[in-house]
């Protein structure tokens, strides 16, 4: 199974179409999506997805909370509503559906990294009960370069549970994946994520997972590090000084 899990993200990890892109902007940028007011109408802000090579179209079904058995591309929550709707990126395949939903940023000018934090909380919404352990596989890109597969945020979800909702409510699982990644870049330097929705492999119903919490950092060069570490210790004893004069 992950031997043809690998197989299908690369060969699926084709987006087309305009891909928009968030800036770093300095080199301690950070960014964080947690989907809230998200309505799974349209692609969510700074994220395309797009069909597999050779799938069914997956259309957007908006809000749900796994109930649902349409197939297709889904903002999965069951807390708020509108504005605070706490969604996600969710989906829900068949066997001819599989997407790739991708992120991605561009390095701003004069900056200079070393490398990257990323993770993401992967949810299990709808159950299927000895369905298809379908999931996702993250695989990371430099300048439209070869895709990279983050086997840390590899996600398969279960098939144990009961079909359909959590009778509890909420989701049925959520698992907080995250890795680091060693790379140099530079100004106008762009590195996508692209999460592959696999769809499993023959009959048999699947599991509807989603995306949550997505979270990107940078690494700086050490010297900024230490740097930003003489910074902070230079205005620490700028505040005792003011303190003792008071």
């Amino acid at each position: 199974m992950k031997k043809l899990f690998t197989i299908l993200v690369l060969a699926g990890a084709i987006i087309t179409g305009a891909q928009a892109q968030v800036s770093i902007t300095s080199e301690t940028f950070t960014y964080a999506d947690d989907f809230t007011g998200f309505l799974g109408a349209a692609d969510p802000v700074n994220w395309t997805t797009a069909n597999a090579v050779g799938a069914t179209n997956s259309a957007w079904q908006g809000t749900g909370t796994g109930s649902s058995t349409a197939g297709g591309k889904w903002s999965y929550g069951d807390t708020g509503s509108g504005a605070t709707f706490d969604g996600s990126l969710g989906f829900l395949p068949s066997s001819s559906r599989a997407i790739n939903a991708s992120i991605s940023f561009l390095v701003g000018a004069g900056l200079s990294l070393t490398g990257f934090d990323v993770g993401y909380d992967a949810e299990l919404w709808r159950s299927a009960l000895g369905g298809r352990t379908n999931g996702w596989a993250v695989s990371w890109s430099l300048n439209g370069g070869t895709d990279t597969l983050l086997n840390d945020l590899t996600y398969l979800a279960p098939n144990t549970n009961a079909t359909g909702v959590n009778p509890d409510g909420g989701v049925w699982e959520t698992l907080s994946l995250s890795t680091s990644v060693s790379q140099a870049l530079g100004g106008g330097d762009v590195v996508t994520f692209t999460f592959f929705g696999d769809n499993g492999t023959g009959g048999g119903s699947r599991q509807g997972v989603a995306i949550d919490n997505f979270e990107f950092a940078v690494v700086p060069e050490p010297s900024t590090h230490a740097l930003l570490a003489l910074a902070g210790a230079g205005l620490a004893a700028y505040r005792l000084r003011r303190r003792a004069r008071c």
